[in-house]
């Protein structure tokens, strides 16, 4: 999947949010400057939980600060869930992507993907590149079978 920015950004900036008590599908706006999770979530409840999924392994790993296998490290473009047991505000350095960004998506099942961006884009003018370099639109890549639509979301505000 091909992402393209909005406007130049600065080389470093100081990335924080607020996460309400509650699950949360999250991913990275600027690739963090120590990739350690343990250094971009550092500030969140003992209690809370990191999850990622791990196409490879068919499952779940969840964040460990033992070195869980399969969790890795926080990168740019991967979509994580997180949930916080109290209001949790998260605050790492990063830089942000300043050309287009690609995300690698499975041969299998279902991938995760987060905006690499720190500002919200449209999905409209994403782009799917096939294993021959030709890159197509969503609706292109779905008619040629290379990806199931609809692509999913989660709001936490709206889960009823």
């Amino acid at each position: 999947m091909r992402l393209q920015p909005r406007a130049s950004m600065p080389d470093e900036i100081l990335v924080q949010a607020l996460f309400p008590a509650g699950w949360h599908m999250m991913s990275l706006p600027a690739e963090p400057v120590n990739h350690d999770p343990a250094t971009v979530i550092d500030s969140l409840d003992p209690m809370a939980g990191l999850f990622r999924y791990v196409p490879e392994m068919l499952t779940y790993s969840s964040y460990d600060p033992d070195g869980w296998p399969g969790f890795g490290q926080m990168e740019v473009g991967v979509g994580d869930w997180m949930k916080v047991t109290r209001d949790a505000v998260i605050a790492y350095r990063g830089v942000p992507c300043h050309e287009s960004f690609e995300i690698p998506l499975g041969c299998v099942g279902w991938t995760m993907v987060g905006c690499p961006f720190p500002n919200p884009m449209p999905v409209a003018p994403l782009g799917v590149r096939g294993a021959d370099g030709t890159t197509v639109s969503l609706a292109e890549a779905a008619e040629a079978a290379w990806i199931q639509l609809p692509m999913a979301h989660w709001d936490p505000v709206d889960v009823g």
